[in-house]
């Protein structure tokens, strides 16, 4: 990959982050679902970006799997589930035991879901 969109993709990463951890803010602290809404549909336009190839999907979501906020773990897994089910449960299941009440209740309703996010993308 080239150095340009390298820095491309690590600019996108920056602006995921800090819209993952606004929407958390905007959602958990200030009860500002407009705002967390307009966060988390710059969320789903990056995911859109990187998406259209494999490769740089998950040279995109991997450093994010291992940051040090939660939410934004959780945000980079729940995007990951389709490429990688397995790396993004384990993320999912850390992101339970220490995650604060939010993160931990929102990553077991995934993984409880899991089975049937699995189920749904191997048909395609």
């Amino acid at each position: 990959m080239d150095r340009c969109k390298k820095k491309e993709l690590q600019k996108l990463r920056e602006e995921f982050v800090n819209a993952s951890i606004a929407r958390y803010n905007f959602l958990y602290k200030e009860l500002n679902v407009r705002k967390a809404d307009r966060n988390h549909d710059k969320m789903m336009a990056i995911r859109a970006k990187v998406a259209s190839d494999k490769e740089t999907y998950r040279e995109f979501f991997l450093p994010l799997l291992e940051h040090e906020n939660y939410r934004v773990r959780l945000d980079a897994a729940s995007a990951f589930i389709a490429v990688e089910p397995g790396m993004a449960k384990e993320i999912l299941e850390e992101v339970v035991a220490h995650g604060d009440r939010h993160d931990s209740n929102t990553a077991e309703w995934i993984l409880y879901r899991l089975p049937l996010l699995s189920v749904r993308g191997s048909s395609s």
